[in-house]
């Protein structure tokens, strides 16, 4: 039935399958039924076995045969037992039931191999090994049988190997090799038998295993096992791993554990057999071992086998921690060590082990990580008790310095807690340390009641005591835990209650222990030497701003208090006299930014000088500024910091020795890639140091040829005012080994990768190496520089806009660094890597970037050599294909060099930078061109390009000189010559020729030496030119210099070509004032030249009639002896008056006028052109025509003849303007009549103050523009300041008319804002005035505060201006003591609801206090109530309290002022001040009743719900009483609590008139006063949650808002730094802390009220969410409207 099945199974193809479906046997769809089991069973077994010997010699059938044997042996262990020991009969045959061989007889071990062959002995044990291991646990019925087996074949083949490797018998006994692999096989066998089977039923056979295997070779054992893990230590490692089997290894043999442990002491011994040793064998008994009970097993192991060899173990261990093990072996040493501890109660190595834990606590953190620290203290902890250091007083030291040490490096609460038991451990030994033992032990402590939360009562009160106690009469030895504790906790970020304690023990230990060379003192500063000093200079690379900043503060503690002491003595001038204000050490972390730029500034300045070390440079300065640059934040303050970084550390680097430098330069270059997202600011950075090694390299150079000379020793100083950097330079050899071998080969690589993304940020680079290539020796320049320049070059043919920017701008540096010398060599780069098509567009406009770019490096004429290679590109790209192509429409390009021409600004910068010498360079391409025919377009661009080279010239230096003067004689010569010789040649021909030519074309016209048709261009050059140069140097207009040009001016005024004529007429009115006497005789005819002209044109409005005008103006103004006929003036003045409204030509139209006017030529058109001037100066809508019109009105109205009847209608044109349309013309008007009131005298003033009085004061009170009542109130000013008495009378005599009809409030508005000008302009006067103004202030107050109706805040307004005049005026009155009802009035306009009324009140107000406080200036101590000011009036309490209410409600003014907020909070310091000298009324001052209910407006204010917990306990709203100070600081308190009520700029003003109330009053009064409980937390308050980092600042889009937040946080910690100077350290920190946890537990109530309220009332709570969602999202939508705005570019 089951033939097929078992033919199947010696079917190699169908075996697989065969077994995964015949051979479940144990399942009951299984095919074999139980009744035929003990027949099938013998035959299917055998067949099994037969597979699974089976093998071929291919290596692949032996892959085959491997997974066959694991699929048989799976399907083996679902069989019964009985069929496995069926199997096992099978597979072993009789050896299975022989006994145990005896090692000392020999006959057993032939018969075994008589009965089983060496390879049959290898099989066999091959198939035991994967029984083994596969079965498992299936064989342990059978482990005696299978033991025997394995013990035999061992025994066996121990027993045939020698040591020395030969065989025990003959030479027919089997090889060594063979021998080896059974025992190796047998040893891995029986391993695997105490891994799956009993091991009390292999303990039999180990004596024989040990007599046999592992005695023999035992003590050669570290040897043989150095180069891998044997078997004989995988069978220790699994009898390490069991209670069971772990004494075997001290039973039969004692020193096996000794042994074993001696292999981590070989020398050559692989690092992963010391591995198995400590982590497989040693570690795995130590992990057996536990103390829960006194029956646990585990005791025998502790007795037997670890405490008869802890001493070996120590030994050996000991002396591999003291061989620097790798990484892992010394953390697996260690561990093990650690976990031994506990076990050891005493041993001689205890001392070893201390020391060696000693040294390696010792190694820096590369070396043994922290965790390993961690496990070494371990160790400490467990050995120090036990040692005896009485012998030992030096390993004692050394625990105690180094446990101290360690107290500043771990920062988890276990290490920590190890270290507080180790120093506890060591005070019980030394009593001197046992108080500070404790102190350690308060400083780490943790509270008991939550998980990992320090114990801030018990760590503060530390801090305290040591602080303020006991910091005096501490030892040197005393203070040297607790300084490592301090460095460790001022670097706490999260709790600035410690932090500052730490910092101020830090200045404590400063205080008591300065630097001096006394040998008592000496040991004292050692610590400060060697572990502060180091320390601070560590700190300055801390990545947290918050613990820099107390660094900084200890750091300038140091310095203030060791100012001599040499390491530090340099930073003194940094403290700048100790002024908070502009010291370094305050302002370099200061939350306000420009303060921030000022000590860098101071930084840099104190550089320059050379006043910094080297050392404190290097460590300290740049690691600290650094963070402005690496760690920046994304503002655009903070890119104005980094900018201002890299300057300093550019001065900083002056001050640093060349080894420092060249590391530094090494480290900043090594950044380009390891941080790319700074690359850009690493590129500057470079670039700034480079500049620095530039310029100490030639200072040094030109004080003592530094790079030339030899031998000069290199510690020499080249010069006494020589930098640090520039003194330690080596010799120029060197310097060049230096740079090229360390510096420029990184950079050129970075330049020479063909990245185009990168670009942007490689081709700056180019520019720092080429100024590092200017300090090689020249032959090493020459062959640096060409490659660099070749690479920029090729780079300007990228089609990317962005590259070629940025790589032009480098070029351009580049050259500017080179020097002009190599300009002509990046001419021959550009135009070989430029050569066609849009690459010569990128040329001629990379030409012209260069040109700009170096034009303020080079001197005149640098460039000459090369000129005509500029020229010929610039003419190449404007008339070559270069210009065609930007003249063709159809040619479409997005480049800008494509787009735009260059070329003609490049000719203007050669023209500019040119000599003399090479003017005609500039000329000679354009003489060649204009010899040919051109079309129009080719025309406008030579006239283009001549006027640029006018330009140009005209910049020039040498056109200073006559040299110019020649050249354009020159020019206009040239012009002439080739037309004279050409007819002369002409002429010569002719008379040769004549008689043989026939003339076929006609008859020619007479050459007469015309010019051809643009060759006048160069005339009209010639001329323009010269107007230009003369017109700017006035030396060079002498009749020397201009005798020669006017034969030909005087030829081009009548030539008929109209450019020229234009030239001419242009070059005569620069001349004309020349004393020439050609020009004397001429003038005439050129007057009516330029007549002629004007009238043979159409219009004025031609360039060449403008010119003529000009020259008729010239002439007028400059050669007054000539005369010109009045009907040709009239005649041009008649032509001309159109053009004065004309913006374009008016210029020319006034100049003649004024021209005109200046002759007093008095003729009817000049009355009739000042008709228009006057209507110009009212209508004209060009505000510089309306000032030019009434310029020469003005003039008009005062030099020309003016009838009275004139002048009056002049005076009614002006007050009728007044009331003109448009403000500009009103202010023209305006502007008028105060050059009137300037200038007039006597009767016409008079006469013009009356006629505009009243007029202005109807403008001053009606005009709806303010500019124009500003302007009314400045000119009444001025008629009150021209007016004589008479006239100041009746001003008077009207305004008080007015004052006295109440019933008209509008009259008495103006007629008070008119005394006030009145006031203002006649003070000395006007005193008699005031009484009177100050009883109808009275009467104005009385009808508007207490009257019925208001007429509204006008009124108030200008009366409380009235007073505050009256005050500034005549104090005596307005402080009298008869006014007290006036200023009553006005305490009462401080809660006016208008903004104006409150300010004018709260400024008269502030007058009263200052003649208070100045009556009352010695008596600032014992001041009593009532205060009484210089005259009498009296400030009672109740006039305080009143007062301070209303001040304090101005904050609630919904548009509050800064002016406002600035004066109030003024007023409230005064009242502060005073109640706080107030003696004998309550604490500090007057007592105030609070309202019992506060209002509605006041409870919406500041109903932040926090206000009432400040409150005292125990007292009620309707009773509860306060001093004025108190609701000073509550209301101050509640205003910065309650925040901006929007996200607007003009929300904060509020904010920062508090926080300046409370800045003010916390400098102003004394400590005292400010110490009060509840005065100060309702102080810290506010200030804690604004500073706050945990707390988001409100999002805003208006930029305003987001400085002037950052500025009140900056002003609020500033304020608690004033706090904790003037409170003193440890009382601030009392305070703050007890604010914060206030803070904390009332946030923590909220959090369970909302929890609970979200389960009681859950619809309350989602309808509270819902809220919360839609602000979210409403600010959602305002952060992306922002976001838009600004891509929109609004």
């Amino acid at each position: 039935a089951y033939q097929t099945n078992l033919l199947n199974i010696l079917d190699d193809a169908r075996f697989r399958d065969e077994i995964a479906t015949f051979l479940h046997t144990e399942e009951e769809e299984s095919l074999i039924q139980e009744e035929h089991r003990s027949q099938l069973m013998p035959i299917l077994l055998r067949l099994l076995y037969g597979k699974l010997i089976a093998r071929t010699g291919n290596q692949v059938a032996k892959k085959t045969q491997g997974v066959r044997r694991k699929v048989i042996l799976e399907a083996l262990s679902r069989f019964h037992d009985d069929e496995i020991e069926q199997f096992l009969e099978i597979a072993f045959g009789s050896i299975l039931h022989s006994p145990l061989p005896d090692v000392e007889e020999k006959g057993n071990h032939i018969s075994l191999q008589d009965m089983l062959p060496p390879r049959k002995q290898i099989g066999l044990l091959n198939m035991a090994k994967d029984m083994l291991a596969i079965l498992g646990s299936r064989l342990k019925p059978f482990t005696t049988e299978l033991t025997k087996v394995v013990v035999h074949c061992l025994v066996w083949a121990c027993s045939g190997v020698c040591s020395d490797g030969s065989n025990m018998v003959n030479h027919e006994d089997p090889p060594n090799s063979m021998l080896r692999t059974i025992r190796q096989l047998g040893l891995q066998c029986l391993n695997l038998l105490f891994q799956n089977c009993v091991t009390s039923e292999v303990r039999p056979c180990i004596p024989t295993v040990f007599s046999a295997a592992i005695d023999p070779r035992l003590q050669s054992l570290p040897v043989e096992t150095a180069q891998s893990v044997s078997g004989q230590l995988q069978l220790f490692s699994t009898w390490a791993s069991s209670h069971e089997s772990a004494t075997l290894l001290v039973e039969h043999n004692p020193r096996l554990l000794g042994i074993v442990s001696s292999c981590l002491e070989v020398t050559f011994a692989k690092e992963e057999v010391k591995m198995f040793v400590l982590q497989n064998i040693l570690k795995r008994l130590v992990s057996l071992v536990s103390f829960d009970s006194p029956d646990s097993p585990t005791l025998p192991i502790v007795e037997k086998v670890l405490r008869p060899n802890i001493d070996i173990f120590l030994t050996h261990v000991g002396a591999l921690l003291r061989k620097s093990p790798s990484r892992e072996l010394l953390a697996s040493a260690i561990d093990f060590v650690t976990q031994l501890a506990p076990i050891v109660q005493g041993s001689s190595q205890i001392h070893n082990m201390l020391e060696t834990a000693l040294f390696l606590l010792n190694q820096p953190p590369q070396r043994v990580n922290p965790r390993i620290k961690g496990d070494l203290l371990q160790i400490m902890q467990h050995f120090v008790p036990l040692h005896d250091f009485s012998s030992t007083r030096e390993l004692q030291d050394g625990i105690f310095c180094t446990i101290s040490a360690l107290f500043g490096y771990f920062k988890d609460r276990q290490n920590r807690s190890f270290l507080v038991e180790v120093f506890s451990a060591l005070a019980d030994r030394d009593k001197d340390i046992a108080k500070v033992a404790a102190l350690c032990r308060s400083l780490n402590s943790y509270s008991a009641g939550k998980v990992d939360e320090p114990d801030f009562d018990d760590r503060l009160q530390a801090f305290n005591t040591i602080n303020e106690h006991i910091y005096g009469t501490l030892t040197v030895k005393e203070w040297r835990p607790l300084l490592h504790n301090m460095l460790f906790y001022i670097k706490d970020t999260e709790e600035l209650a410690i932090r500052s304690n730490a910092a101020f023990g830090l200045r404590r230990f400063i205080e008591v222990n300065p630097i001096s060379t006394t040998s008592q003192e000496s040991e004292k500063a050692e610590m400060t030497k060697s572990v502060l000093l180091p320390a601070l200079r560590r700190g300055a690379s801390e990545s947290s701003e918050l613990v820099r900043t107390e660094y900084l503060a200890v750091m300038a503690h140091l310095v203030r208090s060791n100012s001599t002491w040499n390491e530090v003595s340099d930073m003194s001038a940094l403290l700048v006299g100790d002024d908070d204000e502009a010291s370094f050490f305050t302002n370099i972390l200061h939350i306000q930014q420009h303060r921030r730029l000022r000590a860098l500034r101071r930084l840099a300045m104190e550089a320059r000088q050379d006043h910094l070390h080297t050392n404190n440079v290097a460590q300290y300065f740049l690691p600290l500024i650094e963070h402005f640059v690496f760690d920046r934040a994304d503002d655009e303050s903070a890119h104005n910091l980094s900018a201002e970084t890299v300057t300093t550390i550019g001065a900083l680097a002056m001050a640093l020795g060349w080894p420092q430098f060249r590391a530094i330069f090494r480290r900043y270059v090594g950044y380009i890639e390891s941080k790319p997202d700074l690359e850009k600011t690493i590129i500057r950075l470079v670039g700034v140091l480079t500049d620095t090694l530039t310029i100490a390299a030639a200072g040094i150079q030109n004080s003592s040829s530094i790079l030339g000379e030899s031998e000069r020793p290199v510690e020499e100083p080249a010069s006494q005012q020589a930098s640090a950097l520039a003194r330690t330079l080596p010799r120029s050899e060197k310097l060049a080994e230096d740079l090229t071998r360390h510096l420029i080969p990184t950079l050129t690589k970075y330049l020479h990768e063909k990245d185009e993304s990168t670009v942007s940020l490689r081709v700056p680079v180019a520019v720092s190496a080429v100024k590092l290539f200017k300090m090689l020796p020249p032959s090493q320049m020459q062959a640096c520089l060409p490659p660099v320049l070749t690479d920029v070059c090729n780079i300007l043919r990228s089609r990317a806009q962005e590259s070629r920017d940025l790589t032009r701008k480098t070029l351009v540096d580049i050259v500017v660094v080179a020097g002009s010398s190599y300009f002509g060599f990046v001419l021959k780069e550009l135009r070989r890597a430029l050569a066609r098509g849009y690459q010569l567009h990128v040329l001629s406009y990379t030409v012209h970037s260069i040109l700009v770019g170096s034009a303020s490096a080079f001197q005149l004429g640098d460039l000459d050599y090369c000129i005509p290679q500029i020229v010929a590109i610039i003419m190449d790209d404007i008339f070559g294909a270069t210009g065609q192509e930007k003249d063709a429409e159809e040619y479409i390009s997005k480049m800008k060099e494509v787009k735009s021409s260059k070329s003609y600004d490049s000719m203007e910068m050669v023209a500019k930078a040119a000599t003399a010498q090479s003017f005609s360079h500039l000329i000679q391409p354009l003489q060649s061109l204009l010899e040919e025919r051109l079309d129009l377009k080719r025309i406008r661009k030579m006239d283009e390009l001549l006027r640029r080279i006018g330009l140009g010239l005209l910049h020039n230096e040498t056109i200073q000189g006559h040299e110019v003067l020649i050249f354009c004689h020159e020019i206009i010569r040239e012009v002439y010559q080739p037309a004279k010789e050409h007819v002369e040649r002409a002429s010569g021909q002719e008379q040769r020729n004549k008689r043989f030519l026939i003339n076929v074309k006609g008859v020619e016209k007479a050459n007469r030496g015309t010019l051809s048709s643009n060759r006048f261009k160069l005339v009209r050059f010639a001329f323009d030119l010269m107007r230009s140069v003369l017109h700017r140097h006035d030396s060079l207009r002498t009749p020397a210099n201009l005798a020669g040009f006017m034969p030909m001016l005087g030829d081009a005024l009548l030539q008929s070509n109209e450019e020229i004529q234009m030239s001419a007429l242009r070059l005569l009115a620069t001349i004309i004032a020349v004393p020439l006497k050609e020009i004397d005789d001429n003038a005439a005819i050129y007057v009516a030249e330029a007549v002629k002209i004007v009238k043979a044109s159409p219009s004025t409005h031609t360039e060449l009639a403008q010119a003529a005008v000009k020259l008729v103006s010239s002439i007028l103004r400059e050669r007054r002896d000539v005369e010109i006929r009045e009907m040709d003036l009239a005649y041009l003045l008649k032509r001309s008056q159109p053009d004065l409204e004309e913006l374009d030509r008016q210029g020319v139209a006034f100049n003649l006028l004024k021209a005109v006017m200046a002759r007093r030529i008095v003729i009817v058109e000049v009355y009739e052109v000042l008709e228009t001037v006057a209507s110009m100066m009212v209508t004209n809508q060009t505000k510089g025509a309306r000032d030019q019109a009434r310029s020469v009105y003005f003039d008009f109205l005062i030099r020309y003849p003016q009838g009275k009847g004139r002048f009056s209608r002049q005076l009614t044109f002006l007050v009728k303007n007044l009331d003109y349309k448009h403000q500009e013309g009103r202010q023209s008007v305006m502007e008028a009549i105060h050059l009137l009131l300037s200038k007039l005298s006597d009767d016409p003033l008079q006469a013009a103050v009356d006629s505009f009085f009243v007029p202005l004061v109807m403008v001053m009170v009606n005009d709806e523009a303010a500019p124009c009542r500003e302007m009314a109130g400045a000119l009444v000013k001025a008629m009150f300041e021209k007016a004589d008495v008479e006239k100041s009378e009746s001003f008077l005599t009207l305004l008080r008319a007015w004052l006295r009809q109440p019933d008209q409030p509008l009259l008495v508005r103006v007629a008070l804002q008119v005394y006030n000008i009145y006031l203002d302009s006649r003070a000395v006067r006007a005193e008699k005035s005031v009484p009177f103004l100050l009883g109808r202030v009275k009467t104005v107050f009385q009808m508007q505060l207490d009257g019925p109706e208001e007429a509204g805040w006008e009124l108030l307004y200008y009366v409380l201006q009235s007073l505050l005049k009256a005050c500034q005026i005549l104090p005596g009155a307005s402080f009298h003591a008869d006014n007290a009802i006036l200023w009553s009035y006005v305490g009462r306009c401080l809660s006016y609801p208008h903004a104006w009324v409150k300010l004018s009140a709260a400024k008269v107000q502030g007058m009263l206090f200052a003649d208070i406080a100045r009556a009352n200036a010695g008596t600032d101590e014992t001041r009593e109530l009532p205060l009484q000011g210089s005259n009498g009036l009296q400030l009672t309490g109740v006039d305080i309290e009143a007062i301070t209410r209303a001040s304090l409600g101005i904050f609630k003014t919904p548009a509050l002022t800064e002016e406002l907020a600035a004066q109030t909070v003024r007023n409230l310091v005064f009242l502060a001040k005073t109640m706080t000298s107030i003696s004998g009324k309550g604490e500090h001052g007057l007592a105030m009743q609070r309202q019992a209910v506060p209002t509605p407006e006041a409870a919406n204010e500041f109903s932040d719900g926090d206000e009432d917990e400040l409150n005292r306990p125990g007292e009620s709203d309707s009773t509860r009483q306060g001093t004025s100070i108190d609701s000073i600081i509550r209301r101050a308190s509640a205003v910065l609590r309650a925040g901006p009520r929007t996200t607007q700029a003009s929300s904060l003003i509020p904010l920062k008139a508090a926080m300046q109330l409370l800045w003010a009053l916390c400098n102003n009064l004394p400590s005292e006063a400010i110490q009060n409980p509840p005065r100060i937390e309702w102080i810290l308050l506010p200030l804690q949650h604004l500073t706050d980092t945990s707390i988001a600042a409100p999002f805003s889009t208006d930029e305003r808002f987001v400085e002037g937040y950052k500025a009140l946080v900056s002003h609020a910690s500033e304020i608690m730094d004033m706090l904790q100077k003037k409170l003193g350290t440890t009382e601030y920190i009392m305070y703050l802390t007890q604010v914060k946890n206030k803070v904390k537990e009332r946030r923590e109530g909220r959090r369970i009220k909302r929890r609970i309220e979200s389960v009681a009332e859950p619809e309350r709570m989602g309808r509270y969410k819902q809220r919360k969602g839609e602000k979210k999202k409403e600010k959602r939508k305002e952060k992306s409207a922002g976001q838009r705005s600004k891509r929109r570019g609004w």
